[in-house]
């Protein structure tokens, strides 16, 4: 993993919404309905102590990053989150929701790079490896929301 002390992915602030899950939990969530994949496919994932189906050790938590609610609210537009994270962090799969733009963030031995979202009306996959907007940076979908948290790196 980068180092990424003093770099602007520093400053932001974040709040876990969930994270580990044992796959007895995943499995009653499940069950009852609670939004929670079925524990096999949490596998490397919220089930972060089990390798997935490829053999990957991996984990993942679901976040809400507060600098980007009164931006996500006033434009809604999820993609300036995913982006900035593209740019800026070490990732596998991020996959975001309507709810506070609340997003699964992943990480794993073998990076996917995959982003997909569940927010209308722009829901579905965004990147993944092998699309042409995967390569390059992607501040013209970020600028704003930086400046309007006034964020480090902001113009």
């Amino acid at each position: 993993m980068r180092n990424l002390a003093g770099t602007a992915a520093e400053k932001v602030r974040a709040h876990l919404r969930s994270a580990y899950r044992c796959r007895e939990v995943a499995r009653v969530c499940n069950e009852r309905g609670h939004n929670c994949a079925k524990p096999d496919s949490e596998h490397a994932n919220h089930v972060w102590d089990r390798r997935d189906a490829e053999g990957c050790m991996g984990a993942m938590a679901t976040i809400v990053v507060h600098a980007f609610l009164p931006y996500y609210e006033t434009t809604g537009r999820w993609e300036a989150m995913a982006w900035w994270v593209h740019d800026h962090l070490p990732y596998s799969e991020m996959q975001f929701f309507p709810k506070l733009s609340a997003f699964n963030l992943g990480w794993r031995e073998v990076p996917k790079r995959r982003i997909t979202s569940m927010i209308p009306p722009r829901r579905g996959l965004l990147t993944k490896q092998g699309m042409a907007n995967q390569a390059g940076r992607h501040e013209d979908a970020y600028r704003d929301f930086i400046r309007a948290a006034k964020l480090p790196g902001a113009e």
